[in-house]
């Protein structure tokens, strides 16, 4: 009769990713998006796109106080449009629903 030998399971050392140096100042504002919104209000999914978009673009973008998204994977009866103060990271909820 065989016996079975229980063991802890193995465990290796997840090593943590660095980011690659920035020597862009956008380039380092973009790999830090914690700095906007650091309460995870926006789905980082969500917030990605736009945050790479705002920071591709900031020579040609006139009013860089604010990035608003919209998530259309939410249901339209959550909050799912956001204002994000691009100075202070602080996000605004609000509803949005089509009339």
């Amino acid at each position: 009769m065989n016996q079975l030998q229980w063991s802890q399971p193995r465990t290796t050392p997840t090593p943590t990713p660095t980011p690659p140096p920035a020597t862009d100042p956008e380039r380092s504002l973009k790999m830090s998006s914690l700095t906007w919104d650091p309460g995870n209000i926006v789905p980082r999914l969500v917030l990605r796109r736009p945050l790479n978009i705002f920071t591709d673009n900031k020579t040609r973008i006139k009013n860089q106080d604010s990035l608003e998204v919209i998530d259309f994977s939410q249901h339209s009866s959550k909050e799912r449009f956001y204002i994000i103060n691009m100075a202070s990271g602080r996000v605004e909820t609000y509803q949005v629903a089509p009339w």
